[in-house]
């Protein structure tokens, strides 16, 4: 669940939804490592579960050993 007051005028379904909602959008909009530390900066770590920013850059750098360089 996400925290702050004003989500609270979102019922738990519809935080549950924004939060992925959020994830992907955050993921998407993600340009490289340095970017990825940046906005990790400013996530609440303590509160920060399954983070999506460390999540998109694992993923990338999967994607990116299993390529296959074409010549």
């Amino acid at each position: 669940m996400m925290p702050g007051n004003a989500l609270k005028i979102f019922a738990s379904e519809e935080q549950e939804t924004l939060s992925k909602l959020t994830n992907r959008v955050l993921r998407g909009m993600l340009r490289n490592e340095q970017h990825a530390s940046i906005v990790s900066c400013l996530c609440d770590q303590p509160i920060c579960k399954d983070c999506p920013v460390e999540a998109e850059m694992m993923e990338r750098k999967d994607d990116l050993a299993g390529a296959t360089v074409e010549t």
